[in-house]
């Protein structure tokens, strides 16, 4: 484990590949002197810094976070709400005691 790797979190996967993808990723990995794994993650580190250049894909996850900020908003003034006025019951309860 190198410094850079303290404190971060890593989850295993299993993944299928036909039997020539894996036999071509044995073949480069070979030649490169790495391993399956570490060409595989290279791959998705690669597929991740395009996803991340994609101004479409962009566009929709703006989109995302701006629906995920009008629900909790909409939950936080719920909450305020609900703790924060006297309902019409608890008025009542002061009034008539």
């Amino acid at each position: 484990m190198s410094t850079n790797d303290k404190g971060r979190g890593y989850k295993t996967l299993a993944i299928r590949l036909d039997d020539d993808v894996h036999a071509q990723l044995q073949v480069i990995a070979r030649l490169r002197e790495t391993s399956i794994a570490a060409e595989i993650q290279q791959a998705i580190e690669a597929h991740l810094e395009a996803t991340k250049a994609d101004p479409d894909l962009s566009t929709r996850a703006q989109a995302v976070l701006d629906d995920i900020e009008r629900e909790a908003e909409a939950r936080q003034k719920a909450i305020a709400e609900l703790f924060t006025t006297p309902t019409k019951s608890t008025r009542a309860k002061k009034t008539t005691g």
